[in-house]
């Protein structure tokens, strides 16, 4: 869903959202009536309703908006990786990553207590996104992107996860849980293993994008000295050879005595990070920085 939360039509959303609401609400009482007959007898009716109107949820944020819709089956072949530098630069930073994750916790969320089948859940969200794409792209909705794909079975994931521990807090209050003290072990220890993988990820990825980064600048300005920034700056071409020369926007200068200093941002996951690139008379050094050094304002 490459759209961002400003181009969503509340004229266009409301109304089917309204309607699968009702109908989730229709199923709901459904479920309730048919009583012992139904698999899903025993649950809660707010939790039924809760499932489906998630699921509506999602159907009417991504299929619903401003726009009329045609049909292009041939752009299921075309899918854009644009998206894919919002998740690999910052995620945190875009709103439209955000969003796109937030879209499906819940849906995952209620449908994983409602039947007690987490990966089940966590497959069907996911092939729930690739539908919700491919029905974009074929309909001119949106475009087919494998970042936003990507996003939303992350947030159906993060869904699967929360409602899976409330599924088995609730199990364990019940007293249909009986666990051993090594079976205890072993699910607190393969959470802590995950967690931790998950950390080492995240300070892998800033170092990779750190890394790719320095080798784009050293690229760039290999050869360049203090004379030829003074040369972009006499020609008032700053911006087009510095600023805006990679594929990151550079978001600091300071002059020195002896040189000039500019940052450009490589934070990951909220991880400060950056690379610096310092001109002195006849030479250019590229160097990453860390922490502070990364966020502070330069003028």
């Amino acid at each position: 869903m490459v759209h961002t939360v400003w181009s969503l039509s509340a004229e266009g959303v409301v109304l089917p959202l309204l309607v699968l609401t009702l109908a989730s609400a229709g199923v709901a009482w459904a479920v309730r009536r048919r009583g012992a007959g139904h698999r899903w007898h025993g649950r809660h009716g707010g939790l039924v309703f809760a499932a489906f109107a998630s699921v509506g949820l999602i159907l009417s944020v991504a299929l619903f908006r401003d726009g009329s819709p045609g049909f292009a089956p041939r752009q299921l072949l075309h899918w854009s990786a644009n998206g894919w530098q919002r998740i690999s630069y910052d995620p945190f930073s875009s709103t439209e990553v955000l969003l796109n994750v937030a879209l499906f916790v819940p849906a995952a969320f209620f449908w994983t207590l409602l039947t007690g089948r987490p990966p089940r859940v966590l497959v069907a969200m996911a092939g729930l996104s690739f539908l919700v794409e491919c029905l974009q792209a074929v309909t001119g909705l949106g475009a087919n992107d494998v970042a936003d794909l990507i996003a939303n079975s992350a947030g159906g994931a993060l869904g699967v996860l929360a409602g899976s521990f409330v599924w088995w807090l609730r199990r364990r209050a019940d007293g249909a849980l009986r666990h051993s003290r090594r079976q205890t072990v072993l699910t607190l220890g393969g959470a802590a293993v995950l967690v931790a993988a998950a950390v080492a990820g995240v300070f892998l990825g800033a170092e990779q994008r750190q890394a790719s980064l320095e080798r784009e600048l050293h690229s760039r300005f290999a050869g360049t000295g203090l004379e030829t920034y003074a040369a972009w700056e006499a020609d008032d071409s700053l911006h087009e050879e510095v600023f805006d020369a990679v594929s990151v926007l550079a978001d600091g200068i300071r002059h020195r005595e002896d040189g000039v200093r500019v940052r450009y941002p490589a934070s990951f996951l909220g991880l400060p990070r950056c690379v610096f690139v310092e001109w002195a008379p006849g030479d250019v050094a590229v160097h990453r920085g860390f922490g502070r050094e990364c966020s502070v304002f330069m003028g």
